[in-house]
């Protein structure tokens, strides 16, 4: 039965790919990886309102007067004897060294930038704009 798991788990700004989570690679088991990109004529993307209330998001999407949701599917793509020979190193975890192949082969296809930044550093950062916002409001 097929299941569909966002590896990610969060989005980027929609420029940059965050490192997967282990949950769907940690099984050995193919994926069939899919990504969506995102065009407006100024520049607003769903991706950038993650932080934001979603009242405040919503006007900022109304107020894109073109745009484009594009979501791309590629191959699948399944770990072989091939794969752990030449990919992987003995040092990562199995998971680790296909979801790093994954997550560059889905990079060069997107066209997307490498980052250090975790979904931690997503959440973190997230908490931070909602605590100066709520600040900001109660002065």
């Amino acid at each position: 039965m097929p299941l569909c798991i966002f590896p990610e788990g969060a989005t980027s700004n929609g420029t940059h790919l965050l490192k997967f989570q282990k949950g769907a690679f940690l099984s050995g088991r193919a994926v069939k990886p899919h990504f969506c990109k995102y065009w407006s004529v100024n520049g607003v993307s769903p991706c950038h309102g993650d932080a934001i209330n979603f009242v405040a998001h919503i006007l900022v999407c109304i107020h894109s007067i073109f745009s484009l949701y594009t979501v791309y599917e590629m191959p699948v793509f399944e770990p072989n004897e091939y794969f752990w020979k030449n990919h992987w190193d003995g040092k990562e975890e199995k998971w680790e060294a296909f979801a790093r192949a994954v997550r560059q082969s889905t990079m060069e296809v997107g066209d997307f930038h490498d980052t250090d930044k975790s979904v931690k550093d997503k959440l973190e950062y997230k908490k931070l704009v909602r605590a100066t916002s709520r600040k900001a409001k109660a002065e």
